[in-house]
């Protein structure tokens, strides 16, 4: 059921306790709808754009599929990773806020990948 979710998402306990917060956000509204459907949206996470940049390649396409994978899976709980294909020189572009910060996104892809080598 989790595997939906994403660095961000708001987890309640139940769906009466998302009802009983839509309610509350309707008494303190300015607007004063009635939708039920309509439930609180909390306040979104700032992320800065990325200042340091690496291509990653792996080490043939048979490896491909695990790559693409490990990356979705860091993208969704690392919100400040940025992943691009330049289409010109076919090559996937990882952004981060640092060299620190892809070296540990390049260990977690080794751990996901099961050691498969990968080209920086």
């Amino acid at each position: 059921m989790l595997k939906q979710t994403s660095t961000g998402d708001t987890l309640v306990s139940s769906q009466k306790s998302a009802i009983s917060a839509a309610k509350s956000y309707q008494k303190s509204s300015a607007e004063g709808s009635s939708d039920l459907d309509e439930l609180p949206v909390l306040a979104g996470m700032d992320i800065p754009d990325p200042v340091f940049f690496c291509s990653i390649e792996p080490p043939s396409l048979a490896h491909q599929k695990a790559l693409d994978h490990a990356l979705d899976c860091l993208v969704r709980e690392d919100p400040s990773l940025s992943i691009t294909f330049d289409s010109d020189t076919g090559q996937t572009i990882l952004g981060g806020m640092g060299e620190l910060h892809l070296e540990v996104i390049k260990d977690r892809i080794l751990k996901v990948c099961n050691s498969v080598l990968v080209a920086w």
